[in-house]
């Protein structure tokens, strides 16, 4: 009798636990959170004609509003400054050149979030797949030369062989990652794959049709704050 009643509390008392647990995770999970958020970019520029480019690291900053529409499933708009581009190294005649492009974006994405617990109870540790596009308005484009003078994209006179036009205003991307909150704490890690040419006119290395894309890797971390 001892044995029976011991396996009933405990039966009782996990099936309270588990449901307090999972009510508290609804609850956490439906809110609508909004927060800062700031991490490091990994970019270079790909297509026809970019040549040896290389990784340029840049900064982000920003912020999000997550909409819970249910308890795995949510919307999140982002809005932040990230800066790309893409370094260039060569060797001509033993010397070292080091150039640069280095592109500046106001980007806006809309992430759809597909949210699971791995712990549960009162600030569970959530993993979360994500994607969506992304829009970017190109607030500044500078070529930077060796001598590390930078020049406005558009503005230099880089040859009749080779032409450098301004960079496109707006560049359309698509978004992939996954994120991982806990706590107010909101990490991502992303692939922001771009369609668009960034660049008008001719091709920035040769005389030709421009087929040049950004793409860069992001890892960023935010801090939630509920408002409901």
């Amino acid at each position: 009798m001892t044995l029976l009643r011991t396996v009933v509390f405990t039966t009782g008392f996990a099936c309270l636990a588990a449901g307090t647990a999972a009510a508290q995770f609804d609850d956490e999970l439906a809110k609508v959170v909004v927060g800062p958020m700031a991490g490091v970019s990994f970019s270079t520029l790909r297509g026809a004609g970019v040549g040896d480019a290389d990784i340029r690291t840049g900064l982000v900053a920003g912020g999000f509003v997550t909409v819970g529409i249910t308890p795995y499933f949510a919307i999140e708009p982002q809005v932040f400054y990230i800066q790309k581009g893409a370094n260039y190294h060569a060797d001509s005649s033993g010397v070292a050149l080091s150039t640069a492009y280095a592109l500046t974006y106001l980007e806006i994405p809309l992430l759809f979030k597909a949210r699971y617990p791995i712990t549960e109870g009162r600030w569970p540790l959530i993993v979360s797949a994500i994607a969506g596009p992304s829009i970017g308005l190109n607030v500044r484009c500078d070529y930077i030369d060796n001598d590390n003078v930078s020049t406005k994209c558009g503005e230099r006179n880089a040859g009749p062989y080779v032409s450098d036009p301004p960079a496109n205003g707006l560049d359309f991307s698509a978004v992939f990652g996954v994120g991982f909150d806990f706590f107010h704490f909101a990490f991502q890690a992303r692939y922001d794959y771009s369609f668009s040419n960034t660049f008008q006119g001719s091709n920035v290395a040769y005389n030709g049709p421009s087929d040049i894309h950004n793409q860069a890797w992001l890892l960023t971390l935010g801090y939630k704050i509920a408002i409901n």
